[in-house]
């Protein structure tokens, strides 16, 4: 069964490996082909500040649009309008008016009639509006039917034909015809072809060039300190689309195209390598590796999509989005180093300067350096404007290095980087998105769970109000030990706030929380009240499921007790049944052991917080004894077996909670009390009245609240030294829990009832 368990893990790796690289075989497909670099600027009517420039290989000046347009608009010209003609419309028209008029003994006239109608129609009748649109645009023929060219100036409209026809036949037409209205009988023969004229158009139109003149390879184009002129600006404009631009004509050889995949690979397998020496968690975290792999493929892509488009600059991508997000949810080195391997990819894979990476990797490492602890919104927008400046420097200095003046015909560069800054506060959002997805855990929602005015803490106040205080003493034990090893003290100081919640459900069962002194669990048989007491942490489970806490939190929950024991239980039945072997799993938490730094230093400050309670001599000497054999026990018991704690870690956790616990339980003075003289008239009183003598001692005794200051200081502090003799003798024993830890377990567990040793025999 484990040799398959094995295999399987064998081929889980087999798999991931085989993804990987198709993941990179995609990122090289997708690549656009990338052109020549255009590696020079320049601005019209300004010297040309760089070397002599000559054509790299033959290339097209195109023209301007002022000139392509006059162009077109001689080729629309240059076409013809052309008509369709209706035939025997002459014919026709004539019959028409020789059926309306009478024409007996006239023969003469007739003749001549009808000689005009055949002019004017052989001429061409076209409609009034085309006549008005010929004129409009200043067309000079027409051609009718594809082949007959005449002039537009001896085409008539029917009103121009009549008007033709009365001037040829004179006062004759006038005394015989002069009523009849001849234009009537004048209908066109001619009309308009759109759909032919809109053919000659664009087959003409077509024929326009689109260039002005051809420059030849090697041809000089432009000298050193020679002024640009509007030639020469359309000439060099040329150019650089030509290098810039038309990137689809562009091509990679097989040879290229293995190069980058093999330098690609490389790039990850550095990552990878990194991970496995230095983030070994993250390689056993299926969640994790396909959460970095989607950051950096989706970073990498990106950059191909906007390559397709030539209106965008690579600096409007927001490349420093990676290292944040990754910084929040893992650390600044497994951040820069992600960062790193994205930007190598695209200035290979683009093809792009060495100013790129300057600038890139400069800006991620501002990025993550000012957002290594991400607990504020604000610290987003402090972290977008450091980039901004980064930015702006590395490229300004970079600039003046490679000897242009300081911002000339750069300034839409800072443009860039201004938004690619602004970009950067999208990042919250997504913090968010991913978060919830890949169910991770930031900064800012431990944050949020520290609030010790949500609903769930104030209950957890309220129901067990000594669980709570103790929760939030072991965080801050917790903490300063989390710091001075480096693990995350945000992570650990919410745990503890969190990993007695199973306390609410039975406050009275646990001595914290016990204001009577009197305690039911003795009162149960000891595997049940051993039990009752284990039961607090499947407690806390369920109810921290049920408030949908992270599950980070619930793994705190979970381990603070680890597989350890209700010693105060076990010891007992084994002292009250001699010779009988207890059932050892009912006097066992459950489980599991601590596997993270985090999680154990959470259990270390558990127990010696809980134990340090029953010293009542508070001194450096017995709080560091306490402290090593509480977890020394922890040690010996292999409950710290699966953390990557080192045994300096651990000596530096004793020496931090050692010195915590004595600042926490530091001596404090006895306010004394101001000795009243009586005045001399009443001496008299004073000696009838021995009650209230100077001294005021009988009053103290039968008053030990007389100064609530006071009364306070010798309630809150035990008695430590001599010092202290006389304010614990006036003050009565007001704290019950602190008479009570005397006799409490003070090393394995805060949940047992009294401290008892064990006749071994």
């Amino acid at each position: 069964m484990e040799m398959n368990l094995t295999g399987d893990r064998r081929y889980v790796k087999y798999l991931t490996a085989v993804g990987l690289l198709l993941l990179v075989a995609l990122v090289v497909y997708l690549y656009p082909p990338v052109p020549q670099r255009f590696a020079y600027s320049f601005e019209q009517n300004r010297a040309w500040e760089h070397e002599d420039l000559s054509a790299p290989f033959d290339f097209l000046v195109p023209k301007t649009e002022d000139e392509l347009q006059q162009d077109r608009l001689k080729a629309r010209q240059s076409v013809s309008p052309r008509f369709r003609e209706q035939p025997n419309m002459a014919e026709m028209q004539w019959n028409v008016l020789r059926s309306d008029t009478s024409m007996a003994g006239r023969t003469a006239l007739f003749s001549l009639i009808r000689t005009k109608f055949d002019e004017v129609y052989q001429s061409g009748i076209i409609p009034a509006s085309s006549m008005d649109t010929l004129q409009a645009r200043a067309y000079t023929d027409i051609l009718v039917e594809g082949v007959d060219t005449r002039s537009t100036q001896a085409l008539y409209t029917p009103a121009t034909a009549a008007s033709h026809i009365r001037q040829e036949l004179g006062p004759a037409y006038q005394r015989i015809y002069g009523a009849m209205d001849i234009a009537r009988y004048l209908v066109p023969n001619l009309t308009y072809d759109s759909a032919a004229t809109a053919e000659a158009v664009a087959a003409a139109l077509s024929k326009v060039q689109t260039s002005r003149q051809e420059v030849r390879e090697g041809q000089l184009i432009i000298r050193t300190n020679e002024v640009v002129d509007a030639e020469k600006y359309q000439v060099l404009s040329a150019l650089r689309k030509v290098m810039l631009v038309d990137s689809k004509a562009a091509s990679r050889s097989v040879l290229m195209v293995l190069s980058q995949f093999v330098l690609t690979c490389l790039l990850l397998l550095l990552f990878v390598l990194y991970l496995r020496l230095f983030r070994p968690m993250i390689m056993h975290q299926a969640r994790s590796l396909l959460f970095l792999v989607i950051m950096m493929l989706g970073m990498t892509l990106l950059p191909a999509l906007l390559m397709l488009s030539s209106h965008w600059s690579i600096y409007l991508i927001p490349f420093v989005i990676l290292p944040i997000i990754v910084c929040v949810f893992f650390d600044a080195g497994t951040a820069l180093m992600a960062h790193s391997v994205v930007i190598l990819t695209v200035a290979l894979m683009a093809q792009l300067s060495v100013d790129f990476l300057m600038i890139e990797l400069i800006a991620g490492t501002f990025a993550v350096l000012t957002l290594k602890d991400f607990t504020d919104r604000s610290q987003l927008a402090n972290t977008a404007l450091w980039v901004f400046l980064s930015s702006a420097v590395v490229f300004t200095g970079l600039r003046i290095i490679e000897g242009h003046s300081f911002g000339n015909g750069a300034w839409h560069y800072y443009l860039y980087f201004g938004v690619s800054s602004l970009l950067l506060l999208l990042s919250y959002g997504l913090i968010y998105l991913f978060e919830r997805a890949f169910g991770f855990m930031s900064s800012i929602t431990l944050v949020e769970l520290t609030n010790v005015n949500s609903n769930l803490m104030m209950r957890f106040a309220e129901l067990a109000p000594g669980s709570f205080q103790h929760s939030v003493q072991v965080g801050n034990l917790a903490t300063a030990a989390a710091k001075a090893v480096g693990a995350n003290a945000l992570l650990v100081r919410t745990g503890a706030l969190y990993h007695d919640l199973g306390k609410m459900e039975h406050p009275e069962m646990f001595t914290e929380n016990q204001q009577s002194g009197k305690n039911p669990l003795l009162e149960m048989p000891i595997e049940q009240a051993a039990q009752t007491v284990i039961r607090h942490v499947s407690d806390g489970i369920r109810i921290a499921r049920k408030e949908k806490l992270p599950r980070h939190i619930i793994h705190f929950i979970e381990t603070h007790h680890g597989t350890g024991k209700t010693k105060y239980f076990y010891i007992t039945f084994k002292n009250q049944h001699p010779g009988v072997e207890p059932d050892e799993g009912m006097f066992t938490y459950p489980g599991p052991e601590p596997d993270t730094k985090e999680t154990a230093i959470l259990m270390m400050a558990d127990a010696v917080e809980a134990a340090s309670r029953s010293l009542q001599d508070m001194t450096e000497e017995k709080i560091g004894q306490l402290v090593e054999r509480i977890i020394d026990g922890q040690i010996a018991d292999g409950q710290f077996r699966k953390t990557p704690l080192t045994f300096s870690d651990i000596e530096t956790i004793k020496h931090v909670l050692t010195q915590k616990i004595i600042s926490i339980n530091h001596h404090r003075i006895a306010y004394p009390e101001e000795n009243k003289q009586p005045e001399p008239e009443q001496a008299g009183t004073v000696a009838s009245a021995p009650v209230q003598g100077s001294g005021q001692a009988d009053t103290v005794a039968s008053d030990p609240v007389q100064n609530t200051e006071q009364a306070d200081i010798a309630a809150s502090a035990p008695v430590q030294n001599s010092g202290q003799a006389d304010t614990a003798a006036s003050a009565p024993v007001q704290n019950t829990e602190q008479a009570d830890t005397a006799a409490e377990t003070a090393a394995d567990d805060d949940d047992d009832c009294r401290y008892i040793d064990i006749d071994e025999e």
